[in-house]
């Protein structure tokens, strides 16, 4: 109990400077009977640690691990939901045009940008990208309670725990994963071919360019590989038959894109406050060698699970490396596109010749009750937050 009661305060100390100070936020209670605790005990017999789950029902739609702590935790803001499915909705919806598409996942990683820039201390930087992400909006984002109905679907596993599972995914032990795919030399080989072939590398044509570090991507990679074993896990005991694996494959696919396009929104947000070492965040190769490396991994994963006992492995990881190659075909494209939105919304956010009193004046014809109402959470996490500037104020009254 004194533990628990030391834990709480220093809780009080880290927390409300990363989900914001106005920001109401409560430790998950773990006695509950819910799919989310089940997820947590399957992290916490991982990590051989009891995890603390700080639920945010507010914020920034972030969802973030809190180093220096004496147990593992994890900030999840219920907002990352909303993110979440606007952007796999998007991605999936038939019918929907290309060029539309790419529209509305700029507009939502504008979006991301603007809050995350906020929770930074970056009000310009927040004020420049939140305009164009409510200019010409003529779409609702769908809200979170809309996955209440299918709590037993591979989709609305991915959704909820992903991005929870790889923050937790940063408390494991890195060390048995620097050898096979992941020492230096055979990640930066990957980082050169990736970026050799990158044409969305906005921040490498705009900023300075770094070397990409091979264990800041290991990192990133072993956190994927660590939330897909956590659900994997948790999808036999949650959903019904244990889930299909070919889907529950899709969505751990489609959900890793989905938290590395959040990433590199917060990576840059930090890069331009001057934290260098949020560099390989932000750089499209360092995704692509995570999702080439979580495509293996899930192939051994549903092998070793769905193994028929014979001696030999290899037929079966053959099988299950086209499984899994066929369901990532198809996402490629949709994944792509993404791509694509997340360097038009990184090029927003560098070019410093499109003065933000363009923008605002363009919003304030446009605003009306729909705009209002789609900007509302924005208005109050701006409020909550206690940031001001000149033209974050300014958007923040056209808007409100």
């Amino acid at each position: 109990m004194e533990a628990d009661q030391v834990l709480l305060q220093r809780l009080r100390r880290a927390v409300p400077p990363l989900v914001g100070g106005g920001v109401a936020w409560s430790v998950y209670p773990r006695e509950l009977p819910t799919p989310m605790n089940t997820v947590l005990d399957i992290v916490a017999a991982r990590l051989r640690a009891d995890p603390t789950l700080i639920w945010v029902d507010d914020g920034t739609p972030e969802v973030l691990a809190l180093p220096g702590l004496p147990q593992p935790v994890v900030a999840w803001s219920r907002r990352s939901l909303r993110t979440g499915l606007l952007i796999r909705t998007v991605l999936l919806t038939d019918g929907l045009p290309s060029r539309t598409r790419r529209e509305l996942c700029r507009q939502a990683a504008l979006h991301l940008l603007a809050e995350t820039a906020l929770r930074l201390g970056n009000p310009d930087l927040a004020a420049r990208c939140g305009a164009a992400a409510f200019l010409d909006r003529d779409w609702a984002a769908p809200h979170a309670d809309e996955l209440e109905a299918a709590t037993d679907s591979e989709a609305h596993l991915a959704l909820w725990f992903f991005a929870l599972a790889h923050e937790f995914g940063h408390f494991a032990d890195p060390r048995p994963h620097a050898r096979g795919p992941l020492t230096d030399a055979s990640v930066r080989t990957m980082l050169l071919a990736a970026q050799h072939h990158d044409a969305h590398d906005v921040v490498g044509d705009v900023l300075r360019r770094r070397p990409l570090r091979p264990a800041d991507v290991r990192a990133e990679t072993v956190a994927d590989l660590f939330a897909a074993d956590v659900l994997v896990e948790a999808a036999a005991l949650l959903l019904p038959g244990g889930g299909h694996p070919v889907r529950v494959i899709g969505e751990l696919l489609l959900a890793a894109g989905v938290v590395a396009a959040a990433e590199r929104c917060r990576g840059l947000c930090a890069l331009l406050a001057g934290d260098a070492r949020s560099d390989h965040l932000t750089y499209p190769a360092a995704t692509t060698v995570r999702s080439a490396v979580l495509r293996a991994h899930l192939a051994a994963v549903m092998a070793d699970r769905y193994s028929t006992g014979r001696p030999s492995p290899t037929p079966g990881l053959q099988r299950w490396d086209r499984i899994v190659a066929g369901v990532a075909e198809p996402l490629e494209p949709a994944l792509d596109l993404l791509d694509l939105a997340m360097a038009d919304a990184v090029r927003h956010a560098l070019d410093d010749t499109l003065p933000v009193e363009h923008l605002l004046d363009r919003l304030r014809v446009q605003a009306g009750p729909m705009l209002r109402a789609e900007a509302r959470d924005f208005v109050h996490l701006v409020q909550a937050s206690g940031r001001h500037g000149q033209f974050l104020d300014e958007l923040v009254f056209i808007l409100g």
